[in-house]
């Protein structure tokens, strides 16, 4: 049976390796397929892109042993069920011919298109058992150790006070509620590192809508909310409202049974926080980022130079690259230790090694690892930091460090939408 050219495969959301004959998942887990299975498939890997024959498919996986058209039938199904291939696209029938398998060649210069996807938010689903088929060294291992001990550096980010939720009744249990709630939900949006929560003791008896009182804060946005029992239902509002312009950027209600108001308390806190604070997509970016676009380039802080960035990314147009890269670079220079910005430039730096080949693909993939140890350097508690340095380490053949950085993004930030996506 011939080998591949490379010994490792991508089949839509697998891998296969040739060298081990096994088909693995997202997460690194062998797929279990039959051996004459895994054989058929390691046949049509070695000749992918091209057709062949049902004959030469008989011969190569059973040998002299007479099975029936079905068997070889049987075994294409059982593939295209573990590639989840449900339009034939993978392995194509080619009528009266036999088949075609369709996939993407992984080879050097490894270009990890399942690392780049940890950073495409939407595709973000399988970030690393594709990086961990290569075993890379970085030249610079003095800035990753430097990463395991450099302290956290503050920055300018976005702000918001949590008030204390009022009670409709005006009783003393459900104002009590309504406190430990604010509490609890500040204590949920601080997880995330980019974000400044302030709920100071001067705040604990305002009444629900004295918003003015939070310009003291200089913050950006407030959080307020409402408690009404009804019978043995508790009804509980929460709004977010941007304090220079009192527009309600979010809002939503919801009707719980009174019988375990702490398991209700914990899943609202949960609720918000995934809905508001996500680096990515919670409505506290994205407020950000309108506000962002409302001024000219040479006004724009560092923050929304990165939002600008990161948007204009997600756009998936190469062309407009070098356009991201030029505003991670200028918020960059206006605050060298912006971790997320560091982040994002890892990513594109990936995303154009993907791009390219040779020594260009390989010289974007060092600088992709360099911004993620340096972001992990300035903010090593970070769970958007601690993924990406994840590809990084999976990059360089270090998979149980990958493993540890995620399980730990996902322990700061278990409600981030974000992070869930990729982890």
């Amino acid at each position: 049976m011939g080998e591949p050219d490379t010994p490792v495969m991508r089949l839509g959301g697998m891998l296969f390796d040739a060298k081990r004959n096994s088909l693995v998942d997202e997460t690194g887990k062998d797929i279990a397929l039959r051996p004459q299975s895994l054989d058929l498939l390691k046949t049509l890997v070695a000749r992918a892109g091209t057709v062949v024959s049902k004959e030469t498919l008989l011969e190569e996986v059973w040998g002299h042993i007479a099975v029936t058209d079905d068997s070889l039938t049987q075994c294409i199904a059982d593939i295209r069920r573990a590639l989840a291939d449900r339009d034939h696209k993978i392995i194509q029938t080619v009528p009266k011919k036999g088949y075609r398998l369709v996939a993407e060649k992984m080879g050097a210069p490894p270009r990890n298109r399942w690392a780049i996807a940890a950073g495409l938010v939407a595709i973000v689903v399988v970030a690393l058992p594709g990086a961990w088929q290569f075993s890379r060294q970085p030249e610079d291992d003095g800035l990753r150790d430097q990463a395991l001990i450099a302290p956290k550096v503050t920055r300018s980010e976005p702000s918001i006070a949590v008030l204390p939720f009022e009670s409709i009744e005006n009783q003393e249990r459900w104002t009590r509620l309504g406190r430990g709630l604010a509490a609890e939900i500040a204590s949920e949006l601080a997880l995330n590192k980019w974000l400044y929560v302030a709920v100071p003791e001067s705040l604990i008896n305002v009444a629900f809508g004295s918003l003015p009182k939070d310009h003291l804060l200089n913050v950006r946005f407030a959080l307020s909310g409402t408690i009404q029992v009804q019978g043995k239902e508790i009804r509980i509002s929460a709004r977010l409202t941007d304090i220079s312009t009192h527009e309600v950027l979010w809002s939503e209600t919801w009707t719980e049974p009174q019988s375990d108001i702490f398991a209700v308390q914990d899943r609202i806190v949960a609720k918000i926080g995934a809905s508001l604070a996500s680096s990515y997509s919670g409505t506290l970016v994205q407020a950000d980022l309108k506000r962002a676009k409302r001024k000219l380039t040479a006004k724009l802080d560092a923050y929304e130079h990165y939002l600008i960035a990161f948007e204009m990314f997600h756009r998936f147009d190469p062309k407009t690259f070098p356009i991201v890269i030029k505003h991670l670079k200028a918020a960059l220079e206006t605050d060298p230790n912006f971790a997320g910005a560091l982040v994002t430039l890892s990513v594109v730096q990936r995303v154009q090694a993907d791009s390219t080949d040779g020594e260009t693909a390989q010289a974007w993939l060092k600088s992709s690892q360099q911004s993620a140890y340096r972001a992990y350097a300035i903010d090593p508690n970070n769970p958007n930091v601690l993924w990406n340095v994840a590809c990084a380490y999976a990059l360089d053949g270090q998979l149980e460090i990958a493993r540890k950085m995620l399980r730990r993004a996902v322990e700061i930030a278990p409600n981030n939408a974000d992070v869930l996506m990729i982890a």
